[in-house]
């Protein structure tokens, strides 16, 4: 496309063809620019000019006024010379334009040009349409906070720049075009601003310093003025521990992952550096919900020795929480001089680097290409540590070059020289052409015909490479080259005019920046943004936009919506994108997975995009972009459409949290190996997850002297115990006498059922958490290792390599690219032998072009004598070791028993006279079909990549549905990218591409139909059928179901016998959750009943009290409506734990259905509800559980009172307590006790037992009925809610208990406690309405002294 095409939005284009002066002709030119105007000067003007000979231009002065002009002269081998020449700097006007001019012969000519004008800039800007303030999480952004702008002025060339004002405590950066008038802005809360000090802004002219052509603006506050923080942070775990001097990642850089503990979070947490006060961590969360979540505070450290780090809770103000030390350790940095030199027959430079390492660490290379062990590694034993080498190809035509090389806690260089470097002839590529073929709303292929002079080898561009590989045809003159490339993601406003860059065989690079570098004599440039998108709309051009529902519950499982919307300029045949990117994908990147397609629905006559959302999410506003002629991020629609924009996602628990290990035990923490010894050695290993459930997972094992990874993959399904949210797995190895003393550690990443994945390598996989993060600091922390000490005889000799032989000529671009050696290697006679581990077989590494290598690790296949034998059998890469037609050869990682490590490069493979090269070729005649999308049974479009696939006029495809193949005409069609539309399908099918006849090979598709990964079985249970009571059966008063009596309302109870009172509210808004119901009846007297929270105890498991907590400190909150009176109380437990306790105690009014825990109730009037939960707890063991005691008490006035204490029991559990009844007369405190609970989000057990009352310490008086109820509760990580609760009623058997006591014999207690087992459908699933009782002790009464005598009396007496 040419590029005058793509300048609609720059001042203008204009073209003069023709222009004879003298004998010179200006056969057309472009003018872009200016770069932006003020009220005093117009700045970066170029012109793209084509002459008609080849032509140079010196200095020009136009008048008294001089231009600086910078020739930029791009040097063609085109009948005709192009040249770019700017202006900078110069006052506004109108101003013909000439250009002295020297051609071939040195003839000077003077040229008109053009008549330019530039008005300047008279008025301020105008600014509206402000969106308010919004926080954003998006991984990898600079700025916590932003907003939308709409910003214009009569100079359409004007610039708008933000005017900083230092003592502002909330700054604006990074004013950034984002769509016609629209501009987006980043803000950034200083640390301890205040809401008083408010949000100013001042938006300027660039290039003026004119006071009145500024414009003050006030950006909306994000909170009321009546916000009440009420974020409370209880533990923080930072990883590695605080105060760590780490060894440096990549270039200086290391990654630190901090978990926040915090309930009632309703502000924003940012960790600040000190050094820049500037944020480098935000909330991502992990587990939970603001009311009680966990949080990722992930940064990344870099060039410092030790820097503080602040965290601050920022909202109405921002608050100083706690501070963090961190710093990486500094050394010297170091340069490697690389031996190098021309090899006749690889016929290019081969170079080879050399350093001695004293351990095995991390090295990079050119910041992107990792070199794991064993590469380069040589063990050296005379001086400790490894020889370090490594060779590579570069073209014969280097002179010098530097590449940057970090290795762990250095920094530092390689230098290649050449001792004779061949000179070529200077070129420069020839760039004829250059088309965008949009396939989809974010991607595209670039065709692109270039010249061929034989020395075309790497195009980067829109951060992707583009080489030989992607040439589609070629003849004697030009090459057509196609590439697929995908918008990428702006992660915030470019500051830089970003580049593109070509090298070639040559060894030259030609930088050009995108939209102002002429990149061929058609004078065209690359736009930084593509153009084209398949749907080519703005924001201004919605007029419709709704999600439908627009909040998507994910409690139970992945949410669906969707989105609905119209533009003004409707095309039918479109397909319109959008994309939720995760707060943990990198800002500047696009995952496909979260892409969701649409299409116009001519019902709706809009299009209709179906979405689904995760299950568990966090409760949040999502962010997202829509595809249009740019990426539309869902803040800047609001702007348009207000909250219609907004798609927001709830969860009662959330879980985006890896799994975690809770204990570790090795078999033997220290091992004493014997000659000639066999064992196993590893770990048990307790993984908790929950809700989600822990999936599966890799054990990764390294040793001091072995760091080839030894992986033991795994999944639930392995459990030696438990289940996927709590289980036990086994990770074991064996190793044998014939070794060295070693320490081997165990690393892990691991995956749950909602694909979250918690690693120990997070310095690769940012920003994630460690497995480890509550072991991490602890003395279990030690037990990752296992000492094993060896008794063989050291071994001080490495193996090495007694025969080579691989495959020497390879067709990359043909379909069989098969890759075959044979690698024999010994050891010495009196060594410990070659290791027949996996991990510890020979790697072969094929080298193409600097410094990219293909490693290839060989499998054991035999021994004889003291050679063993190692083979390699693999397709090699398409395509992979066409630059420079060679691949040279390294090996290494040829380890004995004793890990002695040897390897050969290049050079050393030469010199022992071994083969060190592989000759390659690239005929690629026949199309090669590599992969397909995606696509449902249903059917629909199907996006084939490959080579060579044709175009449509040259390709026939084929498809075979399972009746034989039949043809089928492509909706877009390039060589390296086709679209299908396929017809439904239940089984693999096949497709097949005839490119001017040559078939290609057979691609078959799968219909994608994603299924659950599978769950463990929990074992079946059997649904008991028990009797139900009464005459007749419920007395009448309900349904008897095979779990029971489900009772209708209003009665209650185990046999529907009982009446439900409703008393008056009985919360007393003090500073305890203690609840005191009182009912005056004339002709019983007053009855009284009080529950409370007694206090919380750790447990061990034979049950006896390792520490317990008594609750004094209670914080009371009224969240009182209309209907209910709802209290809460919260209280830390104190001790040397964090834990808080909240308990919500509600009163209800009317009658209100209710759920917990799976368990639908209704609750009748009068009912109080307790809603007791717990923040993070440290448990001393994980077999230690904990227990909740609550009271319950209830007294009557009159004197002669009968009292029965009845519990009702699990059928399934007689130990577990499901109901208690204090019965006095006719009148009973009820409650009622669930066997499950929420722990960690998920519905498990709890128990709650009867307890001993002597033991708490708590007054009993003679004429009460007391009881006392302990709740355990499991081992929980994060959260456990329980939820019991009470009401008051009247009995309908009142008078045949009276007459029961009043015939006991005289002396006897006329007190009852009756033991009832309650019937129990399924574990985990609460029974609905009332269960079946069976009676299991007899009966036995007494008369009940009066009791709380004080308290009756003064309620008497009121």
């Amino acid at each position: 496309m040419k590029i005058y095409y793509l300048l609609s939005l720059l001042f203008f284009s204009l073209y003069l063809n023709n222009v004879l002066v003298n004998g010179l002709t200006i056969e057309k030119f472009i003018l872009i620019g200016p770069d932006y105007v003020s009220d005093t000067i117009c700045t970066t003007v170029n012109y793209n000019v084509m002459f008609n000979h080849n032509v140079s231009i010196s200095f020009y002065k136009l008048q008294s006024k001089p231009f600086n002009i910078s020739p930029k002269s791009i040097l063609v081998n085109m009948p005709y010379q192009s040249v770019q020449i700017q202006f900078s700097s110069f006052q506004p006007g109108t101003f013909p334009l000439y250009l002295n001019v020297t051609d071939d012969n040195n003839a000077m000519y003077t040229v008109y040009l053009d008549t330019y004008k530039c008005s300047p800039v008279t008025e301020p800007p105008a600014v509206d349409s402000i969106t308010p303030f919004f926080w954003i999480n998006d991984f990898g952004t600079k700025y916590p906070g932003r907003v939308f702008l709409r910003i214009t002025n009569p100079q359409p060339n004007a610039k708008f720049i933000i005017i900083r004002n230092p003592n502002n405590s909330i700054q604006a950066y990074e004013l950034a075009k984002y769509s016609k008038d629209y501009y987006r802005m980043e803000l950034l809360p200083r640390p301890n601003y205040q809401s008083t000090d408010g949000i100013f802004i001042t938006i300027g002219i660039m290039g003026s310093t004119n006071t009145t052509l500024r414009k003050t603006i006030s950006i909306p506050f994000p909170y009321p003025d009546n916000f009440v923080r009420t974020t409370n942070i209880l533990n923080i775990y930072p990883f590695p521990k605080n105060n760590t001097i780490m060894e440096t990642g990549v270039f200086y850089s290391q990654s630190v992952n901090s978990i926040v503990s915090a309930i009632e979070v309703n502000s924003r947490l940012i960790i600040y550096s000190n050094s820049s006060t500037v944020p480098v961590s935000q909330f991502i969360p992990l587990l939970g919900s603001y009311d009680n979540g966990l949080y990722n505070m992930y940064f990344t450290i870099e060039f410092s020795t030790s820097s503080t780090f602040s965290l601050y809770c920022n909202d109405l103000n921002s608050t100083h929480i706690t501070d963090f030390t961190f710093g990486i350790q500094q050394n010297p940095t170091f340069s490697i001089k690389a031996n190098s030199e021309v090899d006749s027959e690889v016929g290019e430079l081969i170079s080879q680097m050399n350093y001695h390492l004293s351990d095995v660490h991390t090295v990079y290379l050119r910041r992107s290409i990792k070199m794991d062990f064993p590469l380069g590694y040589i063990t050296d034993n005379t001086n400790g540590g490894f020889n370090y080498s490594y060779s590579f190809i570069s073209t014969k035509y280097t002179d010098f070059y530097i590449i940057l090389i970090s290795i762990e806690n250095l920094l530092g260089s390689v230098s290649v020289q050449s001792p004779s470097p061949v000179l070529p002839t200077p070129k420069q590529e020839s760039i004829i052409s250059i088309e965008y073929l949009v396939f989809s709303s974010y991607s595209f292929v670039i065709r692109t015909r270039i010249q061929n002079n034989g020395i075309f080898n790497v195009w980067n561009l829109y951060n992707k490479d583009m080489t030989l590989v992607n040439m589609v045809e070629t003849d004697n003159n030009t090459s057509v080259y196609e590439c697929e490339f995908s918008y990428v993601l702006p992660s915030s406003a470019v500051t830089t005019q970003p580049i593109f860059f070509v090298t070639n065989s040559l060894g030259s690079l030609s930088t050009y920046f995108y939209d102002t570098t002429m990149i061929n004599a058609n004078l065209e440039v690359l736009p930084l943004v593509p153009p084209g998108f398949k749907m080519n709309f703005s924001a201004e051009d919605i007029t419709f936009f709704k999600f439908f529902p627009n909040t998507v519950d994910v409690s139970n499982g992945p949410g669906y919506t969707e989105l609905h919307f119209n533009i003004s300029n409707v095309d039918v045949n479109g397909l319109p994108q959008i994309y939720f990117p995760t707060p943990i994908t990198p800002a500047d990147t696009i995952d496909e997975t979260l892409i969701f397609t649409g299409q116009y629905d001519p019902n709706l006559k809009m299009y209709k995009i179906p979405i689904t959302i995760k299950s568990l999410l966090f409760t949040r506003r999502l962010s997202y972009y829509l595809f249009g002629n740019k990426l539309l991020e869902s803040g800047f629609i609001s702007s348009f459409v207000g909250d219609n924009a907004y798609l927001n996602v709830t969860c009662s628990y959330a879980d985006e949290f890896g799994p975690i290990v809770v204990d570790v035990q090795p078999f033997k923490k220290k091992i004493l190996m014997e000659r000639g010894m066999n064992t196993t050695i590893g770990w048990n290993i307790v993984i908790d997850d929950r809700p989600s459930g822990f999936r599966s997972g890799v054990a990764v094992i390294t040793s001091k002297y072995d760091k080839s990874p030894l992986n033991i993959s795994f999944s639930v399904f392995d459990a030696i115990s438990g289940n996927e949210f709590s289980g036990t797995y086994r990770i074991a190895f064996p190793i044998n006498g014939q070794c060295r003393s070693d320490e081997y550690t165990l690393d892990l990443i691991l995956y749950d059922y909602n694909d979250n994945k918690a690693t120990t390598f997070f310095k690769e996989y940012a920003p994630s958490t460690s497995p480890f993060i509550y072991i991490n600091g602890t003395p279990k922390e030690s037990l990752l290792t296992i000492d094993v000490i060896c008794q063989a005889p050291e071994d001080v000799i490495n193996p090495n390599l007694v025969s080579l032989d691989f495959t020497r000529e390879l067709d990359v671009g043909s379909l069989n690219r098969r890759f075959q050696a044979t690698i024999v290697v010994e050891d010495n006679p009196y060594g410990s032998g070659i290791s027949k581990y996996p991990n510890n077989s020979p790697v072969l590494y094929l080298v193409s072009g600097t410094m990219y290598f293909h490693q290839i690790r060989s499998k054991f296949v035999g021994q004889v004598g003291s050679n063993y034998t190692f083979k390699i059998d693999e397709q090699l890469p398409f395509g992979y070791g066409i630059i420079f037609g060679k691949m040279v050869v390294n090996i290494y990682g040829i380890t004995d028993n004793f890990k002695n490590v040897m390897g050969y490069s290049t050079v050393d493979l030469k010199s022992l006279g071994f083969p060190y090269y592989v000759n390659t070729s690239f005929n690629l005649v026949q199309p090669y079909l590599v992969s397909c999308s995606n696509v449902p049974p249903s059917g629909g479009r199907a996006i084939i990549r490959g080579y060579k696939m044709g175009n449509i006029t040259s390709s026939v495809w084929k498809v075979n549905y399972g009746k034989g193949y039949e043809t089928i005409i492509p909706d877009f069609s390039t060589n390296v990218v086709v679209t299908l539309k396929l017809k439904a399908f239940n089984s693999n099918i096949t497709v097949i591409d005839y490119n001017n006849g040559v078939p290609s090979n057979e691609l078959t598709i799968q219909p994608y139909n994603p299924q659950p990964y599978p769950r463990p079985t929990p074992p079946p249970t059997q649904k008991p059928i028990y009797p139900c009571p009464g005459t007749p059966k419920c007395f009448g008063n309900g349904d008897c179901t095979a779990n029971g009596c489900v009772c209708r309302l209003p009665w209650y109870g185990e046999s529907c016998n009982s009446k439900s009172i409703n008393v008056p509210n009985p919360l007393d808004p003090n500073d305890t959750p203690t609840t005191n119901s009182t009912i005056n009846d004339p002709s019983t007297g007053i009855f009284t009943s009080v529950v409370s929270i007694a206090s919380l105890r750790e447990k061990t498991p034979d049950q006896s009290i390792f520490q317990e907590y008594k609750f004094s400190n209670w914080t009371f909150t009224n969240l009182s409506d209309v209907d209910n009176y709802q209290y809460q109380y919260s209280s830390p437990i104190g001790g040397n734990q964090t834990t808080v306790v909240r308990v919500f105690v509600q009163f209800f009014q009317n009658m209100t259905d209710f759920s917990f825990a799976g368990q639908n109730t209704t609750m009748m009037p009068g009912t109080i509800k307790y809603s007791i939960s717990l923040s993070p707890y440290k448990f001393d063991n994980i077999l230690n559980t904990l227990e909740m005691v609550m009271t319950a008490t209830a007294a009557s006035s009159e004197n002669n009172s009968c009292s029965m204490n009845e519990y009702g029991y699990s059928k399934d559990n007689s130990n577990t307590l499901q109901w208690i009844k204090l019965k006095i007369n006719d009148k009973s405190l009820y409650g009622r006790f669930l066997s499950v609970g929420i722990v960690d989000g998920r519905i498990s057990q709890v128990s709650n037992v009867i307890l001993d009352g002597s033991s708490l310490e708590i007054p009993r008086e003679n004429q009460t009925v007391n009881t006392y109820v302990g709740m355990g509760i499991p081992f929980y990580s994060q959260s456990v809610v329980i939820d019991p609760d009470f009401s008051v009623l009247l009995e309908n058997d009142a008078e045949n208990a009276k007459s029961a006591c009043k015939s006991s014999p005289g002396g006897l207690s006329k007190s009852a406690k009756i033991g009832i087992i309650v019937a129990s459908c399924v574990v985990g699933v609460a029974i609905v309405g009332t269960a079946a009782v069976v009676i299991i002790k007899k009966r036995k009464f007494n008369n009940e002294n009066r009791s709380l005598e004080m308290k009756l009396d003064n309620e008497k007496s009121r």
